[in-house]
């Protein structure tokens, strides 16, 4: 943030003046909307903010300045494709025009294989490797989550719930928490 002329970015956002203007993200072409532009046409820049876009603008995603995501393969659809056949692994269509034997391509899924192969999202493989093969209920003796963030302290193997209420991050478990601490993942915490 900085002068409208200067060129550099000079303050951060939590410490820029009212009259500082934003460097790094594109506004609307408009002139007088001050919005964050999102849509642009395919292949292109980000132009316009939801108010102000043009026939054949499609949403880009605001730090992606070129769309290159793979697109639903339906006529006409402009969504981002996310499903397609667990075999292919090849994503086809959005969530508006998926087959019913398509399944999420966003994540890694469980690789139990089987007369009804498991569509649930990975969360649990070997700790080496990081790559997540099973779920939960398919989890083999040895596997961990390697999805999920885990305690901060050495070893330990469950999710974080306690850290300080001033961060709001999740650091230990309830065993290994510090007095002081406090559970930063409730509804109530949250509020604060």
């Amino acid at each position: 943030f900085d002068f409208e002329e200067n060129k550099q970015r000079v303050f951060c956002a939590q410490h820029r003046l009212p009259t500082d203007k934003d460097k790094v993200n594109q506004r609307c072409i408009v002139p007088g909307c001050g919005s964050l532009a999102s849509f642009g046409y395919e292949g292109g820049v980000v132009e316009t903010c939801t108010l102000h876009q043009l026939e054949g603008h499609v949403k880009l995603r605001p730090r992606q300045r070129i769309a290159n995501t793979k697109r639903c393969t339906s006529a006409g659809c402009n969504h981002v494709a996310a499903y397609g056949s667990r075999l292919a692994r090849t994503r086809l269509h959005c969530l508006l025009h998926k087959t019913p034997d398509e399944v999420s391509l966003k994540y890694r899924l469980c690789e139990e294989e089987g007369e009804l192969s498991c569509s649930k999202r990975a969360f649990y493989g070997d700790p080496s490797t990081g790559i997540p093969t099973r779920c939960t209920t398919h989890r083999k003796n040895g596997q961990f989550n390697v999805v999920s963030k885990l305690c901060e302290y050495f070893n330990c193997t469950k999710r974080p719930v306690y850290g300080d209420s001033s961060s709001g991050r999740a650091q230990f478990c309830k065993a290994h928490s510090l007095p002081w601490q406090m559970d930063v993942r409730s509804p109530e915490a949250r509020r604060l």
